[in-house]
């Protein structure tokens, strides 16, 4: 028979004391979870009823309370592509220009009820994406908006990085627009009146389109381009009147714009291969006296493109004593107009700018 044996249990239970200490400390850790979160949603909901017609809504702390905003449904987005509505004229898929076998195509906004001999100022929109991506339906929602204005609209495609390097994509730009200078006549537009707008590498493209003057970026400095000509093959002269540059970078011979994939992708080769080429390719070097009057919209907390690059933007635009006004957007990051409160005092800015610089269209 095995002797018993009997091990005496050493394990102390927990002090009244220490439990009444612990229970303590994980209610008042709970208490502070909930006061954060719930201070967070109210100051996001806050944050939500802000904002309107000239009044721009109140920004964020960081990246992360704007997506907390997102999930909690305190940020609405826009449609991103919402349907044409019966009082837009939409005309799809206009060849503008061929390259080889590729095709270059834009689609066009008009006012259905507009005479086309009635001249409309042209706002020409030209997407981002990094110079890799996007594409030109992208900028439906403000193409619609400034179209419902009376404006005649064209939203263009170009070559992407991918494709073709640098200058293809800026020679694709200049070829929409003499297209539709040429075609004025067909699509009712005033050449002399035509503002370009665009947000990242399309707020470069644009920049990069009205204020340089480099041969280089006509399209015919490209033997195997092709432009579609009008019928009477007249080249109809056009006027820049303005830019509207969305958190676009505007010098890609800065340290950040050095060291980022994707502007290297779209130059084709390193800074210290070419850094001539860089500045070739960086639209503040070609700011004079003579260029666009301005509309720079940028967010402070933007992790795409610095703020730093508009400041600059706009410092260079001063000094060269051109129009700029520049909504410097605190607590905003790259892309806001997706959201719907900053879309909407965006809308009511440009066509603000639109009034100033090319008039209304009626």
């Amino acid at each position: 028979m095995q002797p018993l044996i009997i091990i005496p249990n050493l394990k102390k239970s927990p002090s009244r004391t220490y439990r009444i200490a612990l229970g303590s400390l994980k209610f008042a850790v709970g208490l502070l979870v909930f006061l954060s979160i719930t201070f967070l949603a109210a100051r996001i909901w806050l944050m939500r009823s802000t904002g309107g017609p000239g009044k721009p809504p109140v920004g964020y702390s960081s990246m992360s309370e704007i997506y907390s905003a997102l999930v909690l449904g305190a940020l609405p987005l826009i449609e991103r592509q919402p349907p044409i509505p019966p009082e837009i004229d939409y005309q799809s898929s206009l060849t503008y220009a061929r390259v080889g076998n590729l095709e270059l195509k834009l689609d066009l906004y008009r006012p259905s009820k507009s005479a086309k001999s009635h001249r409309r100022p042209l706002v020409v929109l030209i997407h981002g994406g990094g110079w890799k991506s996007g594409q030109r339906e992208d900028y439906r929602p403000h193409a619609l908006k400034v179209a419902k204005a009376g404006y005649v609209v064209a939203s263009l495609s170009y070559r992407l990085s991918g494709v073709a390097k640098f200058p293809a994509a800026v020679r694709d730009v200049n070829a929409a627009l003499q297209f539709l200078a040429d075609h004025s006549d067909e699509y009712g537009i005033d050449p002399q009146k035509i503002v370009l707008m665009g947000g990242s590498a399309g707020g470069h493209l644009s920049m990069l389109s009205g204020y340089s003057k480099d041969p280089a970026f006509r399209p015919d400095s490209d033997p195997s381009f092709k432009p579609v000509r009008a019928l009477d093959q007249k080249s109809v002269p056009l006027k820049i009147a303005a830019i509207f540059n969305f958190y676009g970078p505007c010098d890609l011979t800065s340290d950040f714009a050095k060291k980022v994939d994707v502007v290297r992708s779209f130059m084709g080769v390193d800074y210290e291969e070419d850094p001539e080429l860089y500045r070739k390719a960086s639209p503040i070097y070609e700011i004079n006296p003579s260029s666009p009057p301005t509309l720079i919209v940028h967010g402070t907390i933007d992790d795409i493109v610095p703020v730093q690059q508009s400041d600059e933007l706009a410092n260079a635009l001063k000094q060269a004593q051109v129009p700029v006004r520049y909504e410097r957007m605190r607590g905003w990051p790259h892309t806001m107009d997706l959201a719907g409160p900053m879309f909407q005092y965006m809308s009511g800015v440009i066509l603000e700018e639109l009034t100033k610089h090319v008039g209304r269209p009626d």
